[in-house]
């Protein structure tokens, strides 16, 4: 199984995400992206891939995305990929923030039954190995101000059932 290392974005391996354009809740997969280095860009051309090396136009520079479904074509949950710490503790569960220091590992399979594909590999993810991490905080945007209060709310402000999830 290759290995590359680099910094980590946009992970979701806590929970899977929705996949791009679908609704249907079995279009699940587990993500995260990578910064890659040269040597790393060698290695993911040289395998073929069906998916493209992206650039960020940032100094972030290059980078892959690696995913993993979560269901089956039957429906059926998949595995989570192994998330291990840099002694290979296992840390299923943690919040990945970006930046963090990590190396995948992952196995390629040729691209079956899509003739535009043909000679292509697909990248599946298989763990993540956390070297680095930057601990993952949700940010809150907003501050309470002075300005309008909506009238349904009582005058010592609004229950935390009423308040805006974020």
């Amino acid at each position: 199984m290759p290995i590359i290392a680099g910094k980590a974005y946009w992970a979701k391996l806590d929970r899977p995400a929705q996949k791009y354009k679908t609704t249907a809740p079995t279009e699940m997969e587990w993500t995260i992206d990578i910064t890659i280095d040269k040597k790393s860009k060698e290695l993911i051309n040289s395998l073929n891939p069906s998916a493209t090396i992206k650039n960020r136009k940032d100094d972030r520079g290059d980078f892959f995305t690696f995913k993993k479904d979560a269901f089956n074509k039957n429906g059926e949950p998949l595995p989570k990929p192994r998330l291990v710490d840099a002694k290979r503790n296992n840390i299923a569960g943690t919040t990945i923030g970006n930046g963090s220091g990590i190396r995948v590992s992952f196995h390629v399979g040729e691209v079956k039954n899509v003739p535009t594909m043909k000679g292509k590999n697909k990248f599946y993810l298989d763990g993540v190995q956390v070297v680095d991490l930057v601990p993952y905080e949700r940010s809150d945007d907003f501050d309470e101000v002075d300005g309008y209060v909506a009238e349904s709310t009582m005058s010592n402000g609004a229950s935390s059932e009423e308040k805006a999830p974020f």
